[in-house]
């Protein structure tokens, strides 16, 4: 029985195992992410003694049995209020309100994505929260400059009903 040191693959921990522990489950006992001692590669020699800095031992009190062969990957969710963020923003360029909804489902997606770090989307919450506030920035641009001019009309506007403007003549019949 010869031992021989691998690495965590989560947290790079060095841990010491032996021979007697290859494909079977341990925990790692830095991050406690479980793994499986890896066979030891041709031509390696054993690793130094338990007390070298750096390795620790793993704890074979936690093994846990292998896997089954036929486990299915871990699937990466999006969020779908990231999505909806980009969407609603992009559909501001055609309904005018658009940037509204997806300048708040942003931020509730930026929020839901701080509480569970596994869910995506950081950049589609990122680029519908830009695009919402550009559209904003564009609607508020837009109706300054049409202000005055629409001001203008209403008050040109008054002041030819006034002219036009015929007395109410009532008739002796």
């Amino acid at each position: 029985m010869s031992e021989f040191k691998f690495a965590c693959s989560n947290c790079g921990q060095n841990i010491l195992s032996d021979t007697t522990q290859v494909g079977t489950s341990v925990t790692c006992p830095s991050c406690q992410t479980p793994l499986i001692v890896p066979n030891i590669p041709a031509g390696t020699s054993t690793a130094p003694p338990p007390s070298a800095p750096g390795l620790r031992r793993a704890d074979s009190s936690s093994y846990n049995p292998p896997p089954p062969p036929n486990v299915t990957p871990v699937v990466e969710k999006t969020s779908g209020l990231a999505i909806a963020s980009l969407v609603c923003s992009l559909s501001s360029f055609v309904i005018c309100i658009g940037w509204l909804p997806g300048i708040i489902c942003g931020h509730l997606a930026k929020a839901e994505l701080r509480r569970n770090p596994k869910l995506k989307g950081s950049g589609l919450a990122t680029a519908g929260l830009v695009i919402g506030y550009i559209s904003l920035a564009f609607l508020i641009l837009f109706c300054a400059l049409l202000t005055p001019a629409f001001i203008k009309g209403f008050k040109r506007g008054l002041e030819r009903g006034r002219q036009n403007r015929q007395p109410y003549i009532q008739g002796n019949n």
